[in-house]
């Protein structure tokens, strides 16, 4: 869960219109151990700092994607290379991920126009139109399930 943990956190974030200056995992087995990690309190304090500045640039270290800062490239079948968490292709380049020049990040803010646009907004209308064909086709599938308390 360790790897995936802050990926999923800061798509989230930005996923809400917030971007986020860091992003690392601290570590405490019980309540309020991770205020016994210097380190970790530290450099909370730096990015809480920062943003009490108004400083809006991300001042976490360095990950693969240029674009977004983490570790999440994928292969793709027939060659090249995605970010799993910013959906921005390209290929490895002396070991380091390079976006393609025409990329859009998904969590920019021209990419979440466009995801909202080409596949959000058009969900809706056709989502209503076959409403109940989706119930039908899921019957099979439901029809040993039951309401918590109704069973």
């Amino acid at each position: 869960w360790e790897g995936s943990s802050v990926p999923q956190l800061l798509t989230l974030l930005h996923f809400i219109g917030i971007r986020p200056l860091d992003g690392f995992n601290g570590y405490g087995q019980g309540p309020g151990e991770i205020l016994d990690d210097r380190d970790a309190m530290e450099r909370a304090a730096r990015a809480g700092a920062a943003l009490a500045k108004g400083e809006r640039g991300w001042m976490g270290p360095e990950g693969m994607c240029p674009t977004c800062n983490q570790n999440e490239i994928t292969a793709l079948k027939g060659g090249g290379f995605r970010c799993s968490l910013c959906a921005v292709s390209g290929d490895l380049v002396d070991g380091r991920f390079r976006p393609s020049a025409d990329a859009t990040a998904r969590l920019s803010d021209e990419g979440m126009k466009e995801h909202f646009e080409v596949k959000v907004v058009p969900s809706g209308p056709k989502f209503r139109e076959k409403a109940r064909e989706y119930v039908a086709r899921t019957a099979e599938f439901r029809k040993n399930f039951t309401e918590p308390g109704l069973g």
